[in-house]
């Protein structure tokens, strides 16, 4: 080129080469001969989370895994005498301690100021490794979905089934030929189509994600109760549609039964306890206020049971106290509820009774002590027969009295019973 074409030949812009590198998209490093890091630009630096003076002068051994820092070195060696070194792919740390998989690739010719080594043009390749290997191991993943225990499915929009998961057959016994293509509103209860139907709703409303439980149908017309989740990937090229998870759920509802049941019934007699007896009286007073009735309640209480404990023991104190509770529960359960007040204490609340109707109920409870109870005293067999008297109060309850008030009169009546069966004796 003569002096005539140099003058109208275009010059490069005067840019330091380490800006036009720091303004590359993907990151690019320099290592040293020493194979130590000289110099990283912001992409490198956005990529894994370091702050450049904190990378400076670190050992690749620093950074790199411990079983890729052989092929690390072998790209820096690979530039040697080339143009371009070979692709490779290592796992670098970023600033958390988490190996990412790169690929890198080392240039010699570069001539950066002071650096004195090769520059490597990095890529981060994690994510997409991630998806090769999902995709080449479908089979695998097939046959893990179908060792799952939760059911697994694909719907449509409208909530048909596309595609499940051989758990759907163990947990409900339908082979899955005869699954697919139909509506999951098909396997579940009636009450819980309502329910599946408004979740689908909220679900195409934009709401992402819904959990809720059902009563799904088995093949046997059993039911199950299940946790069912949604969500919508109805976006998602992949899948174009909802992706919903079934469980089975029976030992979790078993156990909040027992719990509920622990927390409103007595533990020794199994009869509702006080605070379920108080819910009760309040339901009832509320219903009697409606509708200007009365309720009943008769508030019954052991003679002398002090002296069974003390004569026989606890074990067989409580035994007697089963034994009444089942009494009185068979005699008066038609009348009302028949609760445990606490230590020998029994109520029977009877909505609607009036006083004639609540003298029944005592005589009832009288009628079922009339024969003595039989519990055994020790592991031999050896039993014991005792005659068990009970003395009851009762009172009328007027609409919207307060219970607590009510229980109170309803105590004073049952003393005053007793106090006049002691003196008959």
């Amino acid at each position: 080129m003569d002096a005539e074409e140099q003058e109208r030949a275009p010059s490069a812009p005067d840019v330091d080469a380490t800006v036009l590198l720091d303004a590359l998209p993907d990151p690019v490093v320099v290592i040293g001969t020493d194979a130590t890091l000289r110099w990283a630009n912001a992409a490198a630096e956005a990529a894994f989370g370091w702050r450049r003076v904190e990378w400076l002068g670190r050992d690749l051994s620093e950074l790199v895994h411990p079983d890729d820092l052989s092929t690390a070195l072998l790209a820096l060696e690979s530039v040697q005498g080339k143009p371009i070194g070979e692709l490779m792919e290592i796992r670098v740390a970023d600033a958390t301690g988490t190996y990412r998989r790169v690929e890198l690739r080392g240039r010699a010719a570069v001539q950066l100021p002071g650096t004195g080594g090769v520059v490597l043009s990095v890529r981060d390749v994690t994510d997409r490794r991630r998806w090769e290997l999902a995709a080449g191991d479908h089979t695998a993943l097939a046959a893990v979905l179908d060792a799952l225990p939760t059911i697994a499915l694909v719907l449509t929009p409208d909530g048909r089934i596309r595609s499940t998961n051989r758990a759907f057959t163990r947990m409900l016994g339908h082979p899955l030929d005869d699954v697919v293509g139909r509506p999951l509103t098909d396997f579940v209860t009636i009450a819980s189509t309502l329910v599946l139907s408004d979740q689908l709703l909220v679900v195409a409303d934009g709401s992402g994600r819904v959990s809720f439980e059902v009563e799904m149908l088995a093949a046997d017309g059993s039911t199950r109760p299940t946790s069912l989740t949604i969500v919508d990937l109805v976006d998602d090229g992949a899948v174009d549609g909802l992706v919903a998870t079934a469980t089975d759920i029976t030992e979790l509802v078993d156990a909040r039964e027992r719990l509920r049941h622990a927390a409103t019934h007595d533990d020794l007699t199994g009869l509702p306890n006080r605070p379920s007896i108080a819910q009760h009286l309040r339901a009832a007073l509320a219903d009697a206020e409606a509708d200007g009735g009365t309720v009943g309640v008769v508030l019954v209480d052991v003679d002398r049971f002090k002296a069974i404990n003390d004569r026989h023991g606890h074990m067989v104190g409580d035994a007697v106290l089963v034994e009444i509770a089942a009494r009185l529960h068979d005699a008066a359960r038609d009348a009302g509820l028949v609760g445990r007040l606490g230590s020998d204490e029994f109520v029977v609340v009877c909505p609607g009774a009036t006083a004639d109707g609540v003298e029944r109920v005592i005589d009832m409870l009288h009628w079922a002590m009339r024969t003595p109870i039989e519990v055994a005293v020790d592991r031999a067999g050896v039993s014991v027969q005792i005659r068990v008297g009970v003395s009851a109060g009762s009172v009328l309850g007027a609409p919207g009295e307060d219970p607590d008030e009510l229980l109170a009169r309803v105590d004073a009546s049952m003393y005053r019973s007793k106090l006049r069966r002691r003196a008959k004796r």
